[in-house]
Parts: C-alpha cells; sequence; structure tokens
C-alpha cells in the first residue's frame, strides 16, 4: 500500500533530520511519488507524523506486551529481566525507532510539544504500571525486599532508559556492556536478601 510506503520513507527522515527539518518532497521522492498524492493518504505532514510515531509505539507496546505474557509463569527477576533484555533487542533490531523517540524526547517539534509530551507520559505511566505490579508481586512473594514498590519501578525504568541511549548513542556493536552485566548490578538492590548474606 502507498500509505505503508510513506510512513516507511519518512521514519528515517523524521529520525536524521526531525519534523520541522523533513519536507514532504522529500518524502514523495523516496516513495517514487509526486508530492501531491500524499495528501491522498494524509491530510498534512503533521498527520504523516502521528501515523508514524502511533505504528513505532504500537510496535513497542505490542513486544513489551508479548515479553509479559511468555514469562507470566516465571519468576520476578526472570520476568523483569526478561523486560530489559526483549526491549533491548527491540531497539537494536530498530535503530530508526531509537533515533526518532531520543529525538523527540530532546528537540520536540515547538508545534506539537505538548501532545508528543503527553502521548508519551501516557506510555511511561503503562510500563510503569506494568513494572510496579511485576515488582509488588516480588515483595508479596519475598523475592524482592520491602521498598516502594514505584521507586522500584522507576529505577528500572531510568536504568532501560539510560541503556538504551548509550547503545544509541555508541552503537549496540561498539558497546561491549551487555543486559546481564547490568542486571547484576542492578538486581542486588532490590532483591531480598537471604538470613546467610
Amino acid at each position: 500500500m502507498t500509505a505503508t510506503r510513506i510512513k516507511l520513507a519518512a521514519l528515517p527522515l523524521f529520525s536524521q533530520k526531525g519534523y520541522e527539518g523533513t519536507a514532504l518532497s522529500e518524502i514523495a521522492e523516496k516513495v517514487g511519488i509526486k508530492k501531491p498524492s500524499i495528501y491522498a493518504h494524509y491530510k498534512n505532514k503533521e498527520a504523516l507524523f502521528w501515523a508514524v510515531v502511533a505504528d513505532m509505539t504500537t510496535a513497542y507496546v505490542e513486544r513489551w506486551d508479548a515479553v509479559i505474557n511468555r514469562n507470566r509463569a516465571l519468576c520476578v527477576e526472570q520476568q523483569l529481566y526478561g523486560l530489559l533484555e526483549e526491549t533491548t533487542r527491540h531497539f537494536t533490531e530498530e535503530p530508526l525507532h531509537i533515533a526518532l523517540w531520543i529525538r523527540i524526547w530532546l528537540f520536540p517539534p515547538a508545534a506539537l510539544k505538548e501532545e508528543l509530551l503527553q502521548r508519551m507520559m501516557d506510555l511511561h505511566k503503562r510500563l510503569e504500571q506494568d513494572v510496579t505490579k511485576m515488582i509488588q508481586k516480588g515483595i508479596a512473594q519475598g523475592e524482592i525486599r520491602a521498598g516502594s514498590p514505584y521507586d522500584m519501578a522507576f529505577a528500572f525504568l531510568s536504568l532501560m532508559d539510560g541503556y538504551l541511549m548509550r547503545i544509541n548513542c555508541y552503537g549496540p556493536g561498539n558497546y561491549a556492556t551487555q543486559p546481564i552485566d547490568i542486571w547484576n548490578c542492578f538486581w542486588p538492590g532490590i532483591r531480598k536478601q537471604r538470613q546467610q548474606e
């Protein structure tokens, strides 16, 4: 479908040049159509941008939900580590997605800033709720030490965001530290200590 081809052509341009630096004529050229043809599928550049962001968000959430459902029977440590590992894998496989997320975080288009930040906050709250529930379960089962599940979830997501930022800066092939190395530093801080320890 032409609408899909337009979105696929727009993604690298929005990721590399930003919303304001990308012209519809560039996108049309990449697709091999004339600029007016874009309007048969998208009202304007803003509508196209939101469609790209929606696809990117959906891809991430679907993968996040899939790993939660797949690992539901595992212990909480494995469930949390699974999220870190799968999120890292997702954005390593989709470098344009993480590039656009970071551009949106750091340099949101002025005209779309409020709506973008609200959508990002909504997504963050969704992820935060999922992680908080896992940690609450871990505390109830004696796997995680007593403390604020919200604070631990915030720490987990901050760890994940920071790691993804570094991968984006250096490239996954140039960054030796793996998710398991970071996890082995993080998990001892929230797990419940055994008596002999």
